[in-house]
C-alpha cells in the first residue's frame, strides 16, 4: 500500500523475460467475482509514447486499485 495515496498496487504475472514475456492468466467462475474494480496505470518515471485508453492495460505492467471510486469499493478493499 502506498502511504501517501492509501491505494494498493497490483502487477501482472508474466512468464519469460524481456521481449519474450507473456502474461499469465486463469479462468475464474463468474460467481466468484464480487465486483469490478478500477485500475489506474502506474506510469512510472517515463510515460510510454503510444499509451492511450485503448492499450494501457497491455502496455503497463503495474496498476493502482482505485479504492475511492465509491463507498462499496472502499469498504471491500478496507
Amino acid at each position: 500500500m502506498c502511504p501517501h495515496s492509501q491505494m494498493y498496487q497490483v502487477s501482472k504475472l508474466v512468464h519469460g523475460v524481456g521481449d519474450q514475456a507473456q502474461p499469465l492468466g486463469m479462468v475464474v467462475e463468474v460467481v466468484s467475482i464480487a465486483q469490478a474494480i478500477q485500475l489506474i496505470p502506474d506510469y512510472g518515471c517515463v510515460i510510454h509514447p503510444n499509451l492511450n485508453a485503448a492499450n494501457c492495460l497491455d502496455l503497463c505492467q503495474t496498476f493502482w486499485i482505485n479504492c475511492f471510486l465509491d463507498k462499496e469499493t472502499y469498504q471491500a478493499v478496507y
